[in-house]
């Protein structure tokens, strides 16, 4: 019987500490990027994707793209917007496009991403298609190809 109290005590007080937890952050993230995501609409053959990887402590986006049908990209970014509605830079993914590589970004807006991912979405612009060719919204974990 001791125990029993014990156990029900020792739940009272740690049942408020869960649930006070903030959201569970998503340190991995993935997008399938499509033409037709895009707004305007890019062609229809151009698709990829993108998985990120988020340190919040040290501040750092690194990311991996595969894409197809896209020519002489010159940009990504990670924008805050829902789908279908373009929206402004968040964290700028390098200076000019890499296909792989990292940059650093202040920790609250990578925070913001890991907390809320499919708050956000990635494009890929080029020459042809400047406001963006491909776009995807994020989600928790890794995509593939």
């Amino acid at each position: 019987m001791r125990r029993l109290i014990v156990c029900i005590a020792a739940a009272a007080v740690l049942a408020p500490a869960a649930l006070a937890l903030p959201r569970a952050m998503h340190p991995e993230l993935g997008a399938t990027l499509l033409g037709k995501n895009e707004v305007p609409k890019g062609p229809p053959a151009a698709h990829g994707i993108v998985n990120l990887n988020l340190k919040s402590g040290p501040g750092q986006v690194c990311w991996t793209f595969q894409l197809a049908g896209v020519s002489k990209p010159f940009a990504a970014h990670i924008h805050k917007g829902r789908a279908g509605v373009s929206g402004p830079v968040f964290i700028a993914l390098g200076k000019t496009f890499k296909a792989k590589g990292c940059t650093s970004a202040p920790k609250k807006q990578i925070e913001a991403v890991e907390s809320n991912p499919n708050a956000f979405y990635v494009n890929v612009h080029n020459a042809k298609f400047p406001n963006g060719i491909v776009r995807g919204q994020l989600v928790a974990g890794m995509v593939h190809m």
